[in-house]
């Protein structure tokens, strides 16, 4: 065998025994607390909990074991202090901003003192300046076709209903508003459909998430990176595997 191929072979290797390594040290971690996966859908991860609305759209054929939790009427079935750290990946832009409120004050209310909630979902500002001044950025999306298919991509990640709208629904041109008054204007009276659960009702950036979180208790917000939570639990290899190309992570501590 060529000397190329076994280094290439050998570092492949260690590359593979280092992901398994940082994802068993964070299993075993994760052992000794409880850790929750809301809004979870068919995304399982070893060591947390899943928990998730059983909504008929989504697991009418499908078979998965998950504590139900409806966060637009429920609490979160979990005692007071209970909880040492709650992920939430691309859930809060399918439900409205008052539920969006009463889950951040259940997670406030379950989880310990310095226990963390994980929020992954669609950066509103990213995407925004990406329409702005890349468009091109778009050619993952499955709208994209040229480049003037850049805002149909941008208005399907914050306000999906409005695609199929004359104009995206909106009272003038898109670069008529500013970033706040387009971006309100895409999520206004969108409500969460149960028979389209995957539609994007709702938009977010760090500043949004940031004021909600302080409003409601939360002693630290802390925008974060892929797989690059301050908490190691939260830090494995099979973390944030949803949508790394358009996501924001932010790390809110209670």
């Amino acid at each position: 065998m060529p000397k190329y191929l076994v280094k290439v072979i050998k570092f492949s290797l260690r590359k593979l025994g280092f992901k398994l390594l940082r994802i068993n040290n964070c299993i075993n971690l994760r052992s000794k607390g409880v850790y929750l996966n809301v809004g979870c859908g068919s995304y399982e991860i070893e060591g947390f909990t899943s928990v998730d609305y059983y909504s008929e759209a989504y697991y009418s054929n499908k078979k998965f074991n998950r504590i139900h939790y409806d966060m637009r009427n429920d609490n979160l079935p979990y005692a007071d202090k209970s909880v040492d750290g709650i992920y939430c990946s691309h859930v809060i832009e399918h439900i409205e901003t008052f539920a969006v409120e009463e889950f951040f004050k259940e997670s406030y209310r379950a989880l310990k003192p310095g226990g963390i909630l994980r929020i992954c979902c669609p950066d509103a500002e990213y995407l925004y300046s990406n329409l702005q001044d890349n468009p091109e950025y778009f050619k993952w999306h499955p709208l994209y076709k040229n480049i003037d298919d850049a805002l149909a991509c941008f208005v399907s990640e914050v306000g999906t209903p409005n695609v199929g709208k004359r104009n995206f629904g909106l009272q003038k041109n898109w670069f008529e508003y500013t970033y706040d008054e387009l971006l309100k204007a895409l999520r206004s009276d969108l409500e969460f459909d149960e028979r389209s659960p995957g539609r994007h009702i709702n938009s977010w950036d760090f500043e949004r998430i940031f004021w909600l979180a302080k409003s409601v208790g939360f002693s630290c917000v802390t925008k974060s990176r892929f797989q690059g939570s301050f908490k190691e639990e939260f830090r494995g290899s099979d973390m944030d595997l949803t949508h790394p190309e358009m996501s924001l992570y932010v790390d809110v501590k209670k």
